[in-house]
Formats: structure tokens, sequence, C-alpha cells
């Protein structure tokens, strides 16, 4: 990967739109990143990490910081990164999450980050992504490295790198994983894991199903096996069972023995059957006789309860029977009345009609009542609306008149209101004229005093070059100036003498000051031209306006004339309402009267129809009310209702009479059929109980309750055995399954375990050495081989890396963790006892080892160009010039190598630069230096 170009705008210190052409510093080479501390130096490695992965390049910095705080507020932070890979370009265009000010209104807003990353193509870019989650996966897939694998072999970060040299085990597994594609291998061990525990997982339930089994095993409580059994079943519950053959042998002997014991309980039960249908029979004889006896007895207390009823029941029938002719007149009386009710629909018909034309008589004569009233309004309603009209005849024709009258004087009113505004303006001219007249004489005095004061100054310094020479004069030789060899008045130098400098800043000040003179005579010239046009404007528009007037009789000729305008604009304007007023008026009027007039016609027709109604209806009253006195004479009750209510009384009674009567003959007959049914009853049981014996039923039904117990007992019993025979023929059939499986699993389990162990690294007494970080070991064997090939130089052959074998102790993963073998005392030491510059020198060797080897092994990441931020101030000079040495090769490979440094060395050995520095805004800015 190499960057070819970077744009960062608000970015850090960089305020404005900075672009960093990165390709001019070649394909192969140094290059220096130098400048103050604090001018933005480490901010370029950040923009292009940024660019890449949205973090910056070291731990200690956040994305959230890189919003520069100099920048225009309306100006969006961003950076934007073209780089090369394989050949092909790329655009990635990054923007953060920040608050920018509003395009409306006031105060700030939030705006989201945006993302994208495009393929350079010759016509066109292509789009790859423009989601941070997806252009994280395009970065990846083309680089083949993520954030932190980025800044461990391509850029070294500043604070970061020691990261790489002082990792352990656990942190490098994950830095190679992804590097040199040891995914499969971390993915080998976690699925003979998963198997192992799959598999041990599956045994445990399945002896947990054998143990359950076992546990539903059961014999009777004084069998021959029963202490053996109940220690089986403990060790079920405690799932510790071994010997499950032995198991099964002792179930089958229990499953034997139950069926011994179940024969022998079937003839126990079949004796106790025999007996219990014996006695079955004797209770069932006895049964009917003695219940015979039982009714009998319950059949003479009814008869002895009945019989004398039957009398009382008979004298309330006789009774109610002599009351018969009585509900026959009654029936009589309701026949008649309901015969004359619909003489009672007559009349009460004719009471209704009655009622209702006496209303219609009353809302007639209302209505005409109220209609007459209605003509006469209405009557003098058009004979005023008659008159109004005649009074209108001549509206609406001054309309014109007033409008044209109207017109003239608001065009009028305009002439007034702009002679009076042409007047005001013109004092405003006035007051600008006279402001530059003063401002012209303030400047040409400030000139004069410097003109005076320079040609003082002027003169002394040219009499003080007079006095200098004057000085080097000898007598009888020539002056320079005028020859004579002779110098009898010399001139003196003066104390107070301007030197040629302060001159020439005086007539820089003259000069200034000469113009802007020049310039306030010309703006007094322009603001008089102004004035003077305006006011010969002014007095032109007040003659055409006002006729002879002076300006300063305007304000108060305008205003008078203006005021009595407007009244008079007013009145008019009053007028023509009016006038508006009345000719719509008239023209309703004339629209309104022949209506009026034909209601009229219309009502007073309606009013003849109406006094025809009420004649009609007056002489119906009367007919009405003879026909009601004629009907009335006739009928016993005053209205239907009552003779109603008078059948309804006599029903009742009619009804009372009868329902006594059914009530006492129902009595009396069930009374008499009952006691004929006791009789019957009485004979029959007579002849049952006939010649029988006595029993003693309930003995019999004790008897046969304890013969049934028995057989219940016997019957559970043999259930019980049967069952529980069943259940274990059943659980050693499950159990047997079981232990054939668990057999299987047994021998599997305990060889997938010891790969599982073996492959991540857990065999106890042994190194923790997974088998992806054995493999990863191979690779980092060749990084320390690439690491020592620089180190040995750049430590003067002291020092040398070496991969650590074993383990301090046997728990912890090991395999890629790192030593120092110090050749000056010939031991090996961890390498956190190196001292800073010895740190600095092994981590930078350890990466461009890691770099070596990542573009030379089947990873095939391309790594053209690498970054280094700062450390070098660690190094004495032999070391740093040993490290710049080491660089240098390094960067002849087709490389290229950017350093970030402020060492001066680094600047004298280094020819292609970037510089960066801050201006007194404390903005950054970037020159290139090829």
């Amino acid at each position: 990967m190499r960057p070819l170009k970077l744009v960062m705008t608000a970015f850090g210190p960089y305020a404005e739109r900075t672009e960093i052409d990165l390709e001019k510093m070649g394909e192969a080479g140094l290059y220096l990143i130098t400048g103050d501390t604090g001018a933005g130096k480490t901010t370029i490695f950040d923009a292009i990490t940024f660019a890449l992965f949205g973090e910056p390049s070291g731990v200690n910095r956040e994305s959230s910081q890189f919003r520069c705080i100099n920048a225009d507020p309306k100006i969006r932070t961003s950076v934007e990164l073209t780089f090369a890979y394989s050949g092909v370009k790329y655009l990635i265009k990054r923007v953060p999450s920040q608050e920018v000010e509003k395009t409306r209104g006031t105060g700030m807003t939030k705006i989201a980050a945006d993302v994208s990353i495009l393929k350079c193509g010759e016509n066109e870019d292509i789009v790859l992504a423009s989601k941070d989650k997806d252009v994280a996966l395009e970065v990846n897939k083309i680089l083949g490295l993520n954030r932190d694998q980025f800044s461990q072999i391509a850029m070294i970060a500043q604070g970061d790198f020691l990261k790489l040299l002082l990792a352990e085990t656990k942190e490098r597994i994950k830095i190679f994983r992804q590097i040199f594609k040891t995914e499969k291998f971390q993915l080998l061990e976690e699925k003979l894991k998963e198997k192992a525990n799959e598999i041990e997982t599956k045994y445990k339930t399945q002896e947990a199903d054998a143990c359950y089994l076992a546990q539903n095993l059961g014999c009777k409580n004084d069998s021959l096996y029963k202490a053996e059994l109940d220690d089986y079943l403990e060790k079920a519950r405690e799932k510790s069972i071994v010997d499950w053959k032995s198991l099964c042998e002792l179930a089958k002997k229990i499953i034997v023995e139950d069926s011994e014991n179940l024969k022998q309980e079937s003839e126990n039960q079949k004796i106790q059957n025999e007996a219990l249908s014996k006695i079955n029979q004797d209770i069932g004889a006895a049964e009917p006789i003695e219940n015979a006896r039982k009714d009998l007895k319950k059949v003479h207390a009814d008869l002895e309860n009945e019989v004398p009823k039957l009398e009382n029941y008979k004298i309330a029938k006789e009774n109610a029977e002599a009351q018969k002719p009585q509900c026959e007149l009654l029936q009589q009386e309701i026949t008649t009345i309901q015969n004359s009710l619909g003489d009672y629909d007559t009349l009460e018909k004719s009471r209704q009609d009655l009622a209702d034309k006496k209303i219609e008589v009353e809302k007639n004569e209302s209505r005409l009542s109220n209609g007459n009233l209605s003509i006469e309004k209405a009557k003098n309603e058009i004979e005023n609306l008659e008159q109004e009209q005649h009074s209108l005849g001549d509206a609406g024709e001054k309309i014109a008149v007033l409008e044209k009258e109207i017109s003239k004087l608001e065009d009028r009113q305009k002439q007034i209101q702009k002679a009076g505004n042409a007047v005001k303006n013109l004092d405003k001219y006035k007051t600008n004229f006279i402001a530059a007249q003063e401002n012209y004489k303030v400047a040409f005095k400030n000139y004069e005093t410097a003109k005076e004061n320079y040609d003082a100054q002027n003169k002394a310094f040219l009499d003080e070059q007079a006095g200098i020479i004057a000085e080097s004069l000898k007598e009888n030789e020539p002056c320079p100036v005028c020859g004579s060899t002779t110098h009898p008045h010399k001139a003196c130098k003066s104390a107070h003498a301007p030197t040629q400098e302060q001159l020439k800043n005086l007539k820089e000040n003259l000069n200034g000051l000469e113009k802007a003179c020049n310039e306030a005579s010309a703006n007094a010239s322009s603001a008089k031209s102004a004035f003077e046009e305006n006011e010969r404007n002014a007095k032109n528009l007040v003659q055409e306006v006002f006729g002879e007037c002076s300006l300063d009789q305007v304000q108060a000729r305008g205003n008078d004339e203006f005021i009595k305008n407007r009244d008079q604009i007013s009145l008019l304007k009053q007028e023509q309402t009016k006038e508006n007023e009345n000719k719509k008026r008239k023209e309703f009027l004339d629209q309104e009267l022949p209506k009026k007039r034909e209601n009229l016609q219309t009502s007073q027709k309606l009013l003849v129809e109406i006094e025809k109604q009420i004649s009609s209806g007056k002489a119906e009253i009367e007919g009405l009310k003879n026909k009601i006195q004629e009907l009335s004479s006739k009928l016993a009750f005053e209205s239907k209702k009552a003779a109603q209510a008078k059948i309804n009384e006599l029903k009742n009674a009619v009804l009372n009479l009868q329902k006594q009567l059914d009530l006492a003959t129902k009595n009396f007959n069930d009374c008499e059929k009952k006691i004929v049914n006791l009789n019957s009853q009485k004979e029959t049981l007579l002849k049952q109980i006939q010649d029988k014996p006595e029993i003693d039923l309930e003995s019999l039904k004790s008897k046969r309750d304890e013969i049934q117990k028995e057989c219940n007992r016997l019957n559970a019993l043999r259930s019980e055995i049967e069952n529980r025979r069943k259940s274990n023929q059943k659980s050693i059939v499950e159990i047997q399954k079981c232990s054939n499986e668990l057999e299987s699993l047994q021998k599997k389990c305990s060889w997938i375990r010891n790969l599982s162990i073996t492959a991540n690294g857990n065999l106890n007494g042994q190194d923790h050495i997974r088998l992806e970080t054995f493999v990863q070991s191979a690779y980092f064997e060749r990084i320390v081989a690439h690491a020592n090939h620089r180190f040995s130089i750049l430590s003067d052959n002291q020092f040398e890396l070496i991969r650590r074998e074993e383990a301090s102790n046997h728990k912890s993963q090991v395999g890629l963790d790192l030593d120092v073998l110090d050749h000056s005392s010939g031991k090996s030491r961890d390498v956190k006892t190196l001292s800073g510059g010895e740190s600095f020198l092994a981590s930078l060797s350890l990466a461009l080892g890691l770099a070596d080897e990542v573009q030379s092994s089947a990873g095939g990441i391309q790594l053209d160009t690498m970054f280094i931020d700062e450390g070098f101030g660690t190094l004495d000079d032999e070391t740093l010039n040993r490290a710049i040495n080491t660089l240098q090769r390094l960067a002849g490979d087709n490389r290229l190598v950017g350093i970030i440094s402020h060492i001066d060395e680094l600047e004298r050995r280094i020819d292609k630069k970037i510089r960066v520095k801050k201006d007194d805004k404390k903005i950054s800015r970037v020159s290139l230096e090829v």
C-alpha cells in the first residue's frame, strides 16, 4: 500500500483545506516529516490511518478530537486519501460525526459520519462501499490488515512502537491470525473442543438416563434382593454405577420372584371371589322380602293419614258446586255489556272528531287574524318602499364626477410629497458636503505639518552629511565637493539629525498623508457636485409644483395644502360611498317591489279560503254535538273504558268461583285415588311376605363387605406386582440399550478429549502451546530471523532476539514470547529489561522483520510504504547513524519509508522532506522539499 495524495480539511491543526502530494516523495527511499513540536506532524499519520480505518494512528488519540477549533464553523471536517495497491488506485473519503454552523438561522447542528471508498478508473470512479461497516470490510479485503495489524507492521505510531515487542503470546496470536491466515487452525481447535464437549455431554446425558431408568427398578419390601437393589439405587442417584450387567441380572431375579408371588396371589383371590359370589346371592334373595315389610309399614301409616282428609274434601266440593247458578248470571251480564262496546267506539270517535274540528276552527281563526295583520303590514311596507324608490330617482349619476375629483386631488398630493422629499434629501447632501470639506481641511493641515517636519528633517540630514564630509577634510587636500584645498569654515554634525532610515519613514508617511489629502479633496469636490445638482433639481421641481416659492417655504406651503387636500378627499370619498349605497338601494327596490305586490295578492286570496273553511267547520261542530248527545242517552256507562272495567270485574268474579270448584274437585279426586292405590299396594305386599321367615340382612352385608375388602386388597396386590414386573422388564431393556451406548461413547470421548487437549495446549505437565500457536511460531521464527539481521547491526552485534520455547509455569499459553540474548554476557533475558533506546531498536527491527515476512509469506500482503513516528530521540549518535543506514538500505528495496522526527541529524541526512509550520493564527501549513 502506497499513499499518493492526502487532503485534510478542518482536521487537527489544519483549519483550511490542506493537500499533500505524497506521490512527489517517489516510490522508494526515505522522507522526513519535520517541524516544531505540536505543529501537526503526527496528524498526517493520524489522517492516513483515520481515512483507512476510522481511527487515529496512536492509542493515545481519539477521532473525536480531530475537529479543528480554529476552523470556520461552516466548514466540515473531512479527510480524503488516494492510495495505490497492486497497481490499482483507490480513493477513500471520510467525514466524522461533528457539529457545524446551521445554514439557516443561528446555532450549531450535528451531522452524522459519512464514508465511502472508490476504485479509480480511467474514465470514471466506481463506488465500492458507502457504509462504515462495508468500507471496513472493503479496506480489510484490499490490504489484508485491520487497524491494529497496520499499526504493527506499516505504521509504528508515536507511543505504540513497543506494543509488538512487549506483547504476550495471546496478543501476538491475534495479530498474526489474520496476517498469516491461521484462522483455520483456531477453528480446528474450537471444533475439537466443541466435539469433545458434545460427546462428553452426550455421555453424561446417556448416563443420567440410564441412572434414571435404574431408579425405576423395585421389589417387595420382604424380598430376598431388597438390600442389594437399594445399594444399586443409591449408586444410581449418585450416578456412580459401573457394573450395569450385574444390575440387569439382579433385576431379572426380582422379576422371577414377582412372577411366583403373582401366581400365589391369584389363587388366593379366586377363593375370595367364590365366597363373595355366594354371599351376594343370599343378600339378593333376602333384600326383596325385607324391603316389602318396610314398604307395608309405610302404606299403613299413609292410609291412617289420608282417610280423614277425604270427607273434608267432599264437603268443600259440594259447597263449590252450589255456586254454579251465580256464575251463569254473571256470565249473562258480561255478554250484555260486551254487545254494547261497539256503540262506545262510535261515541268516542264522535267526541274525538268534535275536539279535532274545534282545534281546526281555532287555528283557522288565528290564521285569519294574523293574515289580516300581515296584509295590513305589507300594504304599509309597499307604500313606504314606493316613496323611498321615488326619492332615489337620480341615485348614481354623480359617481363618475366624484371619482374624477378624487383622482385629481390624489395626483396633486403625490406631487407635493415628491417636492417635499426632494427638499428634505437636499439636507443630507448638504451635510455630506460640509463633512467632506472638514475632512479635507484636517487632511491638508496634517499634510502641511508633516511636510514642514520632513523639510526640516531632510535639511538636518543633508547638513549632517556635510558635517560628516567636513570631519574628513584636511588642509592642503582638495574638498570632494568644491575642490578647495583650504577649509576655513568646516560644517559641524547636528546632534539631532535623523538617520537615513528615519528620513525614509518620514517620506513614506508624507506620501501617505499627501495621498489622503488628495482623496479628501476629491471627496469634497464630489460631495459639492452632488449637492449642487440635487439643489438645482429640487428648485426646478418646487417651481413646477408651487410656482414662485423659495426652498425654505416649501415645507410650510406643502403641509398646508396637503392637509387641505386630504380633508377634501375624505369628504369626497364619504359622498362617493353614500352615492354608491343609494345606487345599490335603488336597484334593490326596483327588483323587490314587484315581488312584494305579488306576495300581497297571494296572501289576500289565501284569507278568503280560510274564511270559507271556518264557516264549514262550525257547521260540522253542531252536527257532532247532536250525535254525541243521542248516543250518551242510550249507554249505561260513561265510556268504553268504564264498560270494559266492569266486564273485567265480572270475569274475575266468575274465574274465582270456577277456581274454587276446580280445586275442590281435584283435591277430592286425588285423595280418593291415593287411598285406592294404597289399598292395592297393601294387598300386594301382604302376598309377598306371606309364609317368609325374617333374615338378618345387615349381618349378611357386613360379612360381604369384609370379603369384598379382602378381594380388593388381593386385587391391588396383584396389580402392584404385575405393574412392578412390567416396569422392571421395560427398564431392563432400556438399561441394556443405554449401557451398550455408554460403553461406545466412553471410548470415543476418551480419544476426542485427548486430541482436543493436545490441540488447545492444555496437556497437564506440558507447555501450553495451541495448534494455531505452533503454526504461528514457525512464522515467528522467520520474523525473528529477519529482525535479527537488522537488530545485530543496530546493536553493534550485542543483542539477538530469540523465541522463548519454555514457559516459567505450565499454566499460561506460550510459543510466541520473546527473550533477548545479550552476547556480552552470553545470557538471555526478558525483552522488557531492555533500555529505552535498546527497546526502540528492537521494536524497529521486529516491525521490519514482520514486514519482510508478511511480504514473502503466503499472506500476500504488499507493504510498499512504512511510517515511523519519533523514537529516535533515545539513541546516541553512533546508534542513530546505524539506524539511519539500516532504514536507507530498507528503503532501497523498492520501499518508501516516512519518518516523523525533529532530530537535526535526520534533517541533514534525509533530502526529501514534508515541513509543517504554524502561522500567526496557529493554523498549520505544509510545504514539500524534494
